[in-house]
Formats: C-alpha cells, sequence, structure tokens
C-alpha cells in the first residue's frame, strides 16, 4: 500500500480500504481473498491513476499468483456529527 500511496498521490488519491482475507467463498471450498478499495477525489483522478500505475501492477505478482480484477463504483459519504 505505500507504493500505491506514493505512486498515486498527486492524482487525487484519498486513502483506502483493506479487506480479508476471508475464507468459506459462496460455492463452497475455502476461497481466500483480499479486497482493497482505493479512494480517489474524482473519476478524472482515478483516470490519472491508472494511466500512471504500471509499477503498482508490476509488484502485483510479488504477493499473489492471482490475476486482479478492477471494477469502479462512485461512493458518497455521509458524516454524522
Amino acid at each position: 500500500m505505500a507504493l500505491c500511496e506514493e505512486t498515486l498521490k498527486d492524482f487525487g488519491f484519498r486513502g483506502y480500504i483493506l479487506q480479508g482475507p476471508a475464507g468459506q467463498g459462496p460455492g463452497g471450498d475455502n476461497l481466500t481473498w483480499a479486497s482493497v478499495d482505493i479512494l480517489f477525489d474524482s473519476l478524472e483522478s482515478l483516470q490519472g491513476a491508472m494511466a500512471n500505475a504500471g509499477k503498482i501492477g508490476a509488484d502485483v505478482v510479488n504477493y499473489t499468483d492471482c490475476k486482479p480484477h478492477i471494477s469502479f463504483c462512485p461512493i458518497e459519504l455521509y458524516l454524522q456529527s
């Protein structure tokens, strides 16, 4: 995650949410998975980051032999005081 922070800091990077590992996935067998949500200011920021994230993609193979899945979902964060 330090590489993500360093590489993406100039592209609207706001932080990340790391989930996992977890097992007992749907359909049996003990699946183990992890999920990382990387947060950006805007879709445009994400697009700029993706165009400059080759270094991050090249580093993934140092941690897993699974093919990463990338998706996009706009979110709204509501905080109550």
